[in-house]
């Protein structure tokens, strides 16, 4: 989006450059208005140029925040809902949603640097909620451990 905007911005200037040429070699008759077209080019030009910056830093900031708040939204989920049900396998089916969802909200990121942040940070979650879902096994009197370990998610 940002390289739109700044190709945008780098088109219109030379547009109004080439036009502002055109009027300045067509002749001297108008070189009284063109004073103020040129003024007028450049103060166009200048606008342009601050409001793709404007936009480029509120695009900026907007992919930050998604950012932060997809990987924090990554390991809310699981752990609100895992919590809210009694029943291990309930608690993995959420789990393993929750993380599919946050691995998918990953894979649209341009940085690779983000989306690999974003990943551990969905798998972190996931791990949490899986050691969430042993401790409920546990307080349940389940007392089969036997999946410990084996309870990472293939999907």
């Amino acid at each position: 989006m940002q390289r739109t905007l700044i190709a945008f911005g780098c088109a219109l200037a030379l547009a109004t450059g080439g036009a502002l040429a055109q009027q300045q070699s067509s002749g001297s008759s108008g070189s009284s208005s063109g004073g103020s077209f040129t003024e007028k080019a450049k103060e166009a030009v200048q606008a342009i140029g601050e409001k793709t910056k404007e936009t480029y830093e509120k695009a900026k900031d907007k992919v930050e925040n998604t950012a932060q708040s997809s990987g924090k939204g990554s390991s809310s989920p699981s752990d609100t809902k895992a919590m809210g049900s009694s029943d291990p396998q309930q608690m993995q089916r959420q789990a393993d949603a929750d993380y599919k969802s946050a691995r998918a909200q990953c894979e649209p990121m341009q940085d690779k640097g983000q989306q690999t942040l974003c990943q551990k940070k969905a798998t972190a979650a996931h791990a949490n909620a899986e050691v969430k879902i042993e401790e409920a096994k546990l307080a349940k009197g389940d007392g089969s451990t036997s999946s410990m370990g084996a309870g990472k998610s293939t999907q």
